[in-house]
Formats: C-alpha cells, sequence, structure tokens
C-alpha cells in the first residue's frame, strides 16, 4: 500500500465499523486486554480491520487499523499514554509515509498531544471523524470496565 492509497482510502465515503469495541479479557495477554477485531467496511478495494489493547497497568490504549492488501500489516496506529519510546512521546499517531512503512511497522510517529488529556471514546470519535469513518456500535471505555 503506497500513500497515496491510504490517502484514497481516508477519503473514500461510506466507511462503516459495525459492532460494538470491546476490550476483552484474555488470559494468554494479561494484563493487556485486546480490542474485539472489527472489520472496517468500505466500497473500495481495500480490506482493513481495526485491532487494538488496553493496558489497564498504565491506563494506555493502542488502535490500529491494518489493511490485508499491505500483507495483513499496520497502515495507521495510535497509542495514548503508552510507554515511551523514540520521538514521539507517550502519546503520538504512527502513520504510512512510504510503502515500506507497513512492513517496518509503521516508524513514523508524530507527536498527538492533543488526545493527552482526552478520554478515550472522544478518541475514537476524532478518529472516526479524521478518516471519515461511521461507528455503528458503541465504545465501552477499557477504562471504566
Amino acid at each position: 500500500m503506497t500513500r497515496e492509497d491510504l490517502q484514497s482510502l481516508l477519503a473514500l465515503p461510506g466507511k462503516r465499523v459495525v459492532g460494538d469495541l470491546e476490550f476483552v479479557h484474555d488470559p494468554d495477554k494479561a494484563p493487556l486486554r485486546p480490542l474485539r477485531s472489527l472489520a472496517v467496511q468500505n466500497t473500495g478495494e481495500w480490506t482493513v480491520k481495526l485491532d487494538g489493547w488496553y493496558h489497564p497497568d498504565h491506563n494506555s490504549l493502542s488502535l490500529t487499523f491494518s489493511c490485508a492488501q499491505a500483507d495483513g500489516k499496520p497502515i495507521c496506529r495510535v497509542d495514548v499514554r503508552g510507554i515511551e519510546h523514540d520521538d514521539g512521546g507517550r502519546t503520538h499517531k504512527h502513520e504510512l509515509r512510504r510503502d515500506t512503512c507497513p512492513r517496518k511497522n509503521l516508524p513514523t510517529r508524530i507527536e498527538r498531544q492533543d488526545f493527552e488529556s482526552m478520554a478515550f471514546p472522544e478518541i475514537w470519535r476524532n478518529l472516526c471523524r479524521m478518516s471519515n469513518v461511521e461507528h455503528q456500535g458503541v465504545f465501552r471505555d477499557p477504562s471504566t470496565q
């Protein structure tokens, strides 16, 4: 997937995530609580899914959009209040800049301090707005469960 492909996907109208975003208890991954994977329905040629996790010890969240046309690798990820690594601080967005980025786990990090003080449902609504995605379901805030 190229940067141009990603821009086309972002601009594509009618994208939907159908179902509740739930972070489930999995004893094999504890203390992480993985997000039940959901498809991002779209009218384009791309097969996109949403995954993520919540870490209760740090009250941190990660949401990842992956694409089959990029060999199932990530095309966009947002990390909120996670462990600081390299540039970008604890809250940042990883984005696809070059077609090699998915293979390299999206090395480009862009600080998103605006997300730092937001509640997780507000961050999700913001991401949906930025990527033209309609969410038909409930975001179950893992920090309150």
